[in-house]
């Protein structure tokens, strides 16, 4: 039997109901986090908690939830899964309501990892214009994620990334950006990479842990808007989105929907010793924990 965390308890499935006429269910005022179990570690619950407490306050979310509260419920969680808890992902949702407090629910997923190919050699990714309402927000408004999603897969993408009224490229519907122009010249790693500036964006946790990991490395991180037109241009920076599941994902590619024709964007060696510096971050983190 599949078990839910309940506001704290372990309940089955059954009891972890929501009713379809409450309108704070059914118009997604809510926020959420997705969380992973690798080997029986739970990775950055304390991160975690913290953006979704922030969520909350952003969206007016009254709960009463305290510090350590979520990382308590979710090893609880971890646990009643029995083997199934050792290598999965975890949902958590903080359903907001009028007149009383939120109700926290989490449960198990099945882990996702990224196809090796696209972590060699690259991902295709396109754009979609639209801007996420209270973007520091993890909000269960998921619209405009949702349609930029399926137009992505449709087009054989991993993931849409979102163009604002400037014409920069802010976020993708799942994933954070970084971008850097690599060294003509041999292999060189980069001094300073760039991502877009936080207060257009989710602050993902992947993307708060390639900071501190490129920051070991000396390696500046710097908040710069990227432009359509520099994807355009006749010397496209390197880029690569992250998250949770796929960590460091080089982009080979932009597809251009109402263009219809793809950007081809390379993929430096750097990237190569990126990816390696972080999965080594992550193993001493975890390490860590054990």
């Amino acid at each position: 039997m599949n078990h839910v965390l309940k506001n704290g308890d372990i309940v089955p499935e059954s009891e972890a109901m929501v009713s379809l006429d409450d309108i704070d269910v059914t118009y997604g005022y809510g926020v959420y986090e997705t969380l992973k179990v690798r080997k029986g570690v739970l990775y950055y619950p304390q991160f975690h908690e913290e953006r979704l407490f922030e969520s909350a306050r952003i969206l007016g979310i009254d709960h009463t939830l305290s510090a350590g509260d979520l990382e308590a419920g979710l090893n609880s969680l971890v646990r009643s899964a029995g083997e199934k808890g050792q290598n999965c992902n975890l949902k958590v949702l903080l359903l907001g309501h009028t007149g009383r407090p939120a109700d926290l629910y989490a449960f198990v997923l099945n882990p996702l990892y990224p196809d090796r190919k696209e972590v060699r050699d690259g991902t295709l990714v396109t754009l979609f214009p639209g801007e996420r309402h209270f973007p520091q927000a993890k909000s269960l408004s998921m619209l405009l994620s949702t349609v930029a999603f399926r137009q992505a897969k449709a087009l054989g993408a991993y993931d849409a990334l979102l163009v604002n009224r400037d014409n920069h490229i802010t976020e993708g519907t799942r994933t954070n950006i970084f971008y850097f122009q690599p060294e003509k010249d041999g292999l060189g790693i980069p001094k300073v990479v760039y991502t877009p500036p936080l207060s257009q964006v989710l602050n993902g946790i992947t993307r708060r842990t390639i900071i501190e990991c490129f920051k070991q490395q000396s390696i500046a991180t710097v908040e710069r808007p990227l432009s359509v037109e520099e994807i355009r241009s006749d010397n496209p920076p390197a880029v690569f989105v992250c998250s949770t599941s796929t960590k460091i994902l080089p982009v080979k590619g932009v597809i251009m929907p109402e263009e219809h024709h793809k950007i081809d964007l390379s993929i430096p060696k750097e990237i190569k010793i990126l990816q390696k510096w972080y999965d080594e971050y992550l193993a001493a983190w975890s390490e860590s924990r054990l």
